[in-house]
């Protein structure tokens, strides 16, 4: 019995810490990849990106994702490649949807806000991205 309160703790403590998304139209931007961290508990850090992702919500729940590559000058050049996405919630999760050209995949979010957007995929990487700053020369 004393096992079984203890694991219900747990799960509404694990719970309360999942941060709820209220506002989809922060991903709107630049973000870029801090780190990623394994299943197996490693952690890859980038300490610098030659490609960030560009979010764009195109309508209220869908959108298009594309790989960009910053320069200098504060532009960004793109390959035009596009990934289409919808926003979708199941069983209280956000989660991103994605299709093109009939592959499918999907990435729960875990948090997003105007600091930082934390993804999982179907292979249970995490993504930790921060929003992109442009570069400053001085």
């Amino acid at each position: 019995m004393r096992a079984l309160l203890m694991g219900l703790v747990g799960l509404i403590l694990w719970g309360c810490s999942q941060e709820k998304v209220k506002d989809t139209t922060i991903l709107n931007g630049y973000w870029e990849i801090e780190k990623v961290s394994f299943p197996s508990g490693q952690t890859k850090i980038y300490q610098v990106n030659a490609v960030v992702d560009y979010f764009l919500l195109t309508g209220d729940s869908s959108g298009v994702r594309q790989k960009v590559m910053p320069q200098l000058d504060g532009t960004f050049i793109s390959n035009g490649d596009q990934e289409p996405f919808k926003i979708s919630l199941r069983e209280g999760e956000l989660y991103l949807d994605y299709d093109k050209d009939g592959v499918t995949h999907s990435e729960r979010v875990i948090s997003l806000n105007q600091e930082k957007l934390v993804v999982i995929n179907r292979d249970e990487l995490t993504y930790h991205y921060k929003p992109f700053k442009k570069f400053e020369l001085k």
